[in-house]
């Protein structure tokens, strides 16, 4: 039995692999035939694999970069906008435009406006006011106590500071959410890139405000005056600390941006993308930011090496903050408006989300009601409240309680801003922001 069985194995195997056998499964030459077709197919196809990477290394990596609106909108509203912060660099510079002239203009038709814009989608919209109640009129709460409780305990000069820092920190973190924004778009989500993409950014912007009052004689007083008799006769330990503090903060500058150009060197190398919208806008951020907050030096060396006549006279605390915010300014209305857009411009707007479906759908109501803020709230304690009530101008550095109550009322319509477009603009937090600004379509 056992001999029978090995017999039958045998024959079944050479029937298997004899071409001659009458009844062969699987023919030898078909088998060896097909074997070649499958080698051969497999060499084609790795010569082209071959082929397309070396090209793709020559050629760089294909890539469209994605844009928030439209490359054209995007470079206006969100990117080029900073040349509204150039231009009244120029007007003052190069035209002598006096301050009290062109901050006025830049408070009223542009700062004050761009407040209004935060307005128009939250406590005009009857979804928001359900779903953030409690955050938006506990905010206007807070503020309409705590300013005048701080004023009156004689430290208006602190909450300067602190609206100063604020502010900054405030322009600096809606420039990051535009790369964010970008980087989502793009799909430019490596950690590797995140991390340094946040690093540099952030350490890139900071470095020259915080060294701002080593620079700027405004800033010097202001920060300095508290606490000695002459900013500008420092003791001795305080000039130490302050040339180690500018001299280490310049270094972890340089290591950083050595870092992050290697980055996209390699980047480049390896055939990756490149988020050209993100790099477009950090070019068009940090260049802005450094010839303000150097605006002296950058004019003493234009007038020393070109031969002209630009204004040296420093633009003070409040013209650095117009130059910057103006470009922060036209970048918020560009993304409110198109938010407003997608999100109201719906059937039945007005039923679903109140007024803010009659305001946000006709760029004509939505101008004439951002004026009329800026009316009611700058306008007003700028020129009518002073005159009615006998005094100055307002100002922080009027001790007088009732000029630095006038003087809060410019600052708490942007402090709730501050606050408010912190909460709102949240793209992890909230889906609803992304849906509507088209950003999970990368």
């Amino acid at each position: 039995m056992s001999t029978g069985f090995f017999d039958l194995f045998r024959e079944k195997v050479r029937a298997k692999i004899d071409p001659t056998s009458p009844n062969p499964r699987i023919n030898k030459t078909k088998y060896h035939s097909r074997r070649l077709e499958m080698s051969t197919a497999l060499k084609v196809v790795g010569e082209e694999a071959i082929l397309k990477e070396s090209n793709l290394v020559r050629s760089g990596p294909s890539f469209q970069p994605k844009w928030i609106m439209t490359r054209n909108k995007d470079l206006f509203w969100f990117i080029g906008s900073a040349g509204f912060g150039y231009a009244f660099l120029l007007l003052y510079s190069v035209a002598h435009v006096s301050l009290a002239i062109l901050i006025p203009i830049w408070a009223i038709v542009f700062d004050e406006t761009h407040n209004f814009a935060t307005i128009s989608r939250t406590y005009f919209d009857k979804e928001e006011l359900k779903r953030r109640g409690r955050l938006l009129w506990w905010s206007i709460a807070a503020f309409i106590v705590a300013g005048p409780a701080i004023i009156a305990a004689g430290l208006g000069d602190v909450l300067e500071i602190v609206t100063s820092l604020w502010a900054y920190y405030h322009l600096v973190k809606q420039h990051y959410g535009f790369m964010s924004m970008y980087k989502k778009k793009n799909n430019d989500v490596q950690p590797i890139d995140n991390w340094m993409d946040r690093w540099f950014f952030y350490i890139a912007c900071w470095y020259p405000f915080m060294t701002l009052p080593f620079h700027e004689q405004d800033s010097r007083e202001l920060v300095f005056s508290p606490f000695f008799s002459d900013a500008n006769n420092l003791p001795a330990y305080m000039n130490k600390i302050v040339s180690v503090y500018q001299t280490g903060f310049f270094i972890i500058l340089l290591l950083v941006t050595a870092i992050y150009l290697i980055r996209q060197i390699v980047k480049l190398k390896e055939g990756l993308p490149i988020n050209i919208p993100k790099l477009t806008l950090f070019a068009a951020v940090l260049s802005l930011h450094y010839i303000t907050l150097r605006y002296q030096e950058v004019a003493g060396a234009l007038n020393h090496s070109l031969g002209l006549n630009v204004q040296m006279a420093p633009l003070g605390a409040i013209g650095v903050v117009a130059v910057l915010t103006i470009y922060h300014n036209v970048q918020y209305h560009g993304i409110v408006w198109y938010y407003n857009h997608k999100r109201y411009r719906v059937p039945d707007a007005k039923k679903k989300y109140g007024f803010a479906g009659i305001v946000n759908t006709r760029v004509q109501y939505y101008i004439a009601f951002a004026l009329l803020y800026a009316f009611m709230f700058d306008v007003v304690p700028r020129f009518v409240l002073p005159n009615f009530l006998g005094r100055q101008s307002p100002g922080w550095n009027n001790t007088d309680f009732t000029n630095q109550m006038v003087a809060y009322m410019f600052a708490w319509p942007g402090l709730l801003h501050y606050l408010l477009d912190g909460k709102i603009w949240k793209l992890r937090r909230d889906p609803e922001v992304s849906r509507t600004l088209n950003l999970n379509a990368a």
